[in-house]
């Protein structure tokens, strides 16, 4: 199935207007014939809204895209066929980026990220528009008001994508659905290396000299212990997150007060939580950059679990204590043989302050040899938690030390 960046590569050369058999709506992929996202109280407009948070809850972090310029083929009989064609859009029908931005943030909360191009095909001479969603980690996203009365797009109504439709969560799913997404959501977003904008540009062997020097830097990178998406040196991204955050508590705040001057208390007490939310959790990246400025890594536990699974590794996580007033109380699984240079690395987090307990993490390959079960190497990681909470299921963890325990012989 070809993917959404394949595909604006093969829309910007295409000549043919007719699209492949393959190429469909899906769960990342949505086809509009015009661009008009409608007048603020039009039915036309929460359609659009709705396709957006649809993606945005479906996709998350994820890239997603909606394509204007592109219009499903009918029969004879008026009948959709499945089939797709590059119709194009006119030049005063093209999306006003700063006004899309503007319509996406007055209409859903929280801040739905998204950015359009343009793609310009010179052998159909045709220009189609792309709405990319990504990085969208603060689900459930919502309409944030109602958008059109006496239909069923009203305040607070949750979309998600199934299959190639944009469809209202049912209330059954909705807890499931949210819980999923919010862990999903706590690992730190990192944009894949796509540069859409690169898209745009004319000349294709500046494309392949820019592809080839992202695979170069991509290879180079693989040998780096610390190029894994799941582990942070520099806070510079979650910098950028409390600044993003902090402007979203400011229009929250206006919101609330204008919602004060007209009455509406269940506005006001919705937008108080919101911000005591998002005030909490920039409580918790502030502590995370001061901790990695001291040299400690932050290392993303659900990222690290994703990683090692996929790849058929297996995890083991226990707590080895905790930290009461300045003094580490072990638990009685302390005694795992931790060698000398990593007790005084523990000794060292604990006078440091950080830490409220210590978790430990081997990660070994499962072995299928009976007569010997122990895998050939396991690593081991002691991990320092900003928590003091006796349990192996802290999620802020920084690297205190690590060994390799070899097969015994």
């Amino acid at each position: 199935m070809m993917m959404n960046k394949e595909l604006i590569e093969y829309l910007k050369v295409t000549e043919a207007e007719t699209l492949p058999e393959e190429i469909t709506e899906n769960e990342t992929r949505d086809f509009k014939n015009v661009t008009i996202i409608g007048d603020s109280k039009t039915k036309k407009r929460a359609e659009f809204l709705s396709d957006v948070i649809a993606f945005a809850n479906s996709n998350g972090r994820s890239l997603a895209c909606m394509y204007f310029g592109i219009d499903e083929i009918r029969d004879q009989n008026g009948k959709k066929t499945g089939r797709f064609k590059f119709i194009g859009i006119q030049e005063n029908d093209k999306l006003d980026v700063d006004n899309v931005k503007n319509v996406l943030r007055d209409s859903i909360r929280p801040v739905v990220h998204a950015d359009v191009i343009t793609i310009n095909n010179p052998s159909l001479q045709k220009v189609a528009q792309v709405l990319i969603l990504e990085g969208n980690t603060d689900r459930p996203y919502m309409l944030k008001r109602t958008v059109i009365k006496g239909t069923e797009f009203v305040e607070s109504s949750k979309y998600y994508r199934e299959m190639a439709s944009s469809t209202r969560i049912p209330s059954a799913d909705e807890d499931r659905l949210i819980t999923k997404w919010k862990k999903e959501d706590s690992q730190p977003f990192i944009p894949a290396n796509n540069d859409f904008r690169a898209i745009e540009r004319s000349n294709p062997h500046e494309e392949e000299e820019a592809e080839e020097s992202t695979l170069l830097k991509s290879n180079a990178e693989e040998d780096e212990e610390n190029s894994t998406e799941y582990v942070f040196s520099n806070a510079d991204i979650f910098r950028k997150r409390i600044i993003s955050l902090s402007e979203e508590i400011e229009r929250l705040t206006q919101e609330k007060m204008t919602s004060e001057e007209l009455g509406l208390t269940g506005v006001i007490n919705t937008r108080k939580t919101e911000i005591q939310k998002l005030e909490s959790y920039i409580q918790t990246l502030q502590q995370r950059i001061t901790i990695i400025d001291k040299g400690y890594e932050f290392w993303d536990r659900f990222g690290l679990q994703m990683t090692c699974e996929n790849i058929d590794l297996h995890v083991y996580w226990e707590c080895l204590g905790i930290v009461i007033n300045g003094r580490f109380r072990a638990n009685d699984s302390f005694d795992i043989g931790t060698p000398q240079k990593v007790l005084l690395s523990i000794q060292n987090a604990i006078t440091s302050g950080f830490f409220g307990s210590f978790i430990f993490c081997s990660i070994a390959q499962p072995s299928y040899d009976i007569e010997n079960p122990f895998p050939p190497s396991v690593r081991c990681y002691i991990f320092g938690s900003t928590s003091s909470d006796n349990s192996s299921d802290n999620s802020e963890l920084f690297l205190i030390d690590w060994w390799k325990e070899e097969e015994p012989n």
